[in-house]
Parts: structure tokens; C-alpha cells; sequence
């Protein structure tokens, strides 16, 4: 009888460190897949500020085209 125990002891405890190590992979996945989200997201404002700077700049080189255009 004792021997049918520590086999469904060890079962168990076999059962909770799977659980345990696919919670830890599951956890470690959803990290990877936020900081690939804020990663992108950064890349994005980037961008962003990159083209508001060419446009910023095409603006002002459009100042200095009519400034010299009616001097």
C-alpha cells in the first residue's frame, strides 16, 4: 500500500513542477512579446519624429525658396 502513495506523491509533485516550468515558459513568452511590442512602438515614434523633422525642414528650405524668390 505505501508503495502506491509515494507513486501518486511523485506523480503529483511531477504534475506540479510541469505546471510550474510551462507557467514559467508562458510568463518568459508574454515578456518577449511585450518588449517586442514597445520595441516596435519606439521604432514608430522614431519614425514619427523623423518625418516631422523632413517636414520641418521642407518647410523652412520652402521660406528661404520664397524669401529669395521676392527679394
Amino acid at each position: 500500500m505505501g508503495g502506491e502513495e509515494e507513486e501518486e506523491e511523485k506523480k503529483e509533485e511531477e504534475e506540479e513542477e510541469e505546471k510550474k516550468e510551462e507557467e514559467e515558459e508562458k510568463k518568459e513568452e508574454e515578456e518577449e512579446e511585450e518588449k517586442k511590442e514597445e520595441e516596435e512602438e519606439k521604432k514608430e515614434e522614431e519614425e514619427e519624429e523623423e518625418k516631422k523633422e523632413e517636414e520641418e525642414e521642407k518647410e523652412e528650405m520652402e521660406k528661404e525658396i520664397t524669401v529669395v524668390a521676392f527679394s
